[in-house]
C-alpha cells in the first residue's frame, strides 16, 4: 500500500465572532494497493490577524489522525482471519430454511 496525499483550500468564512475565520481543506488520498482511498474536509478557526502556524498545526494533526484511521481500517479489512470470518458466516447460513 502506497499512499498519495493532496491537499487543497477548500473555504474560507467569516465566523460569528468578530475577525473569526473557518479555513477548511481537503484532503485527498489515493491508495495504489486494493484500498479506494478517501477524500475529506477539514476545519479549524483563525482569528484574523493571529498566527497561521497555530492553524496549520491543528489541521496537520486531523489529517494525519485520519491517513492512521485509514491505513488501520484497510489493515483489518485485508486481514485474512477478516476473509474467514466473512467466509464461516457464509457457509454457515442455512438457506434450507422452513415457513413456521
Amino acid at each position: 500500500m502506497a499512499l498519495t496525499a493532496t491537499v487543497s483550500k477548500s473555504a474560507v468564512r467569516k465566523g460569528g465572532m468578530e475577525g473569526l475565520w473557518h479555513v477548511s481543506v481537503m484532503l485527498a488520498v489515493t491508495d495504489d494497493g486494493p484500498g479506494d482511498g478517501f477524500t475529506r474536509t477539514f476545519s479549524t478557526s483563525h482569528k484574523l490577524g493571529g498566527d497561521f502556524d497555530k492553524a496549520q498545526a491543528r489541521l496537520a494533526k486531523q489529517l494525519q489522525k485520519a491517513v492512521q484511521e485509514y491505513v488501520d481500517d484497510e489493515y483489518y479489512f485485508n486481514h485474512a482471519k477478516f476473509g474467514t470470518l466473512v467466509t464461516n458466516l457464509e457457509n454457515g447460513l442455512d438457506l434450507e430454511v422452513q415457513h413456521g
